[in-house]
């Protein structure tokens, strides 16, 4: 799965505000192994089966990253 695919499956969750609970639903939706929210820690390296959730100044999710 791509970063477009992973955007088109979590589609619905553009503009909820994020919380820890969604990386459950994220996880069973793309079958990402590691969900990684704003401001938690991450590595710098490549990692396939993480999704970063990217969020505005609101807390609102605006886009997923593979990696």
């Amino acid at each position: 799965m791509n970063t477009q695919e992973i955007n088109e499956k979590l589609a619905p969750l553009y503009g909820v505000i994020y919380a820890k609970s969604l990386a459950a639903y994220i996880r069973e939706r793309t079958g990402a192994k590691v969900v990684v929210g704003p401001g938690e820690p991450k590595t710098k390296d490549y990692d396939p089966e993480r999704i970063t959730v990217e969020t505005n100044e609101n807390d609102r999710v605006n886009g997923f990253k593979m990696g």
